[in-house]
């Protein structure tokens, strides 16, 4: 992810992102460099990465690429990966937000030779999307039949510098862009952005010689534990829709099957109804966390008829699923 001197071309005048383009002439020696050190995994540890990508190209963060030399780079490292017998394939695009930036990818998309190498299509999802937006990526991802990974999911590529990011107002907003990037850009996968210190998803406290003693979870923790623990693995994402802007409904169907129903009121609390749910599913486990709950178990809902009437709290995540208390996820 980090690109050494050596690598770039150097030009005085050039922007900082212009600065951090490979050197022509230094082609060979990047392949020799990126090729060795997989080999060398794969001998000696027996791995094998599935993805190789350089972090955000389009911005130029380390490494820089406009959209055609993104394609020649897929090609020259994918060709060399592969006359090495790696398995390892190239991600496209990976770029710094999802908002317009899918032409990105077109180069590579419209070009047979450069197709091969690639295994998915990626976004980061910093500042949000309008929902066109993350719809042309799923529309680029199905037309390529490749899986669509958010590589970074997150709310401010800037919060890191202060304390915002552990604020309940970032995560409900967080929460929300879960929402619109299942309903709209339907990746296969996702990643928090993250789970160690950078906008990290709990608060340290320390003793007085300023070790830590105790991790304290903020309401981000809460939130996201609702996706990764109550969501199926391997879930098959369900259509679902809304009558109110304010009320984000995701639904996963899972295998036994599991069913799962991610409720995001961004506003009031309301009562809602639910309708469509499958015949065999008679009560949901229910789980709140809101400014004053966190992943607070509440009682069963019944399901009478394929429909439930439940009240949502103000700014909160409810969560209806048939995955059990004790399922270990």
């Amino acid at each position: 992810r980090y690109v050494v001197g050596w690598m770039v071309a150097h030009r005085e005048s050039a922007a900082l992102a212009e600065l951090r383009r490979i050197a022509a002439d230094k082609w060979p020696e990047v392949l020799e460099c990126l090729g060795s050190y997989l080999v060398y995994a794969k001998k000696q540890y027996g791995v094998e990465p599935d993805l190789f990508s350089f972090n955000e190209p389009d911005g130029g963060v380390r490494v820089k690429f406009n959209p055609e030399e993104h394609r020649d780079a897929i090609k020259r490292i994918g060709a060399h990966f592969a006359s090495l017998g790696l398995k390892t394939k190239m991600l496209l695009a990976d770029t710094c937000h999802a908002r317009g930036t899918h032409t990105y990818a077109l180069p590579t998309a419209n070009d047979p030779e450069a197709l091969r190498y690639v295994g998915a299509i990626s976004f980061h999802s910093w500042g949000g999307a309008k929902p066109e937006e993350y719809a042309a990526w799923a529309d680029l991802a199905d037309r390529l039949k490749l899986p669509l990974l958010v590589a970074e999911l997150g709310v401010d590529a800037w919060a890191w510098r202060g304390a915002a990011y552990r604020t309940f107002h970032y995560a409900l907003r967080e929460v929300q862009m879960y929402q619109e990037l299942i309903l709209h850009a339907r990746p296969r996968s996702t990643m928090q952005w993250e789970f160690t210190a950078d906008y990290g998803i709990v608060n340290e406290e320390r003793d007085k010689e300023r070790k830590v003693v105790r991790l304290v979870p903020t309401t981000r923790f809460w939130f996201v534990k609702h996706f990764c623990n109550l969501t199926p693995p391997k879930a098959e994402v369900l259509t679902t829709n809304s009558d109110n802007p304010k009320v984000l409904l995701t639904a996963f169907r899972g295998e036994g099957p599991v069913y799962t129903l991610h409720i995001a009121n961004l506003g009031a609390a309301r009562p809602v109804t639910i309708a469509g749910l499958p015949a065999g599913v008679k009560s949901l486990r229910a789980v709140v966390t809101s400014e004053s709950d966190s992943f607070r178990e509440l009682p069963a809902v019944a399901v009478e008829d394929g429909a439930i009437k439940v009240q949502l709290p103000r700014q909160s995540l409810l969560t209806l699923t048939t995955v059990p208390v004790d399922s270990g996820q």
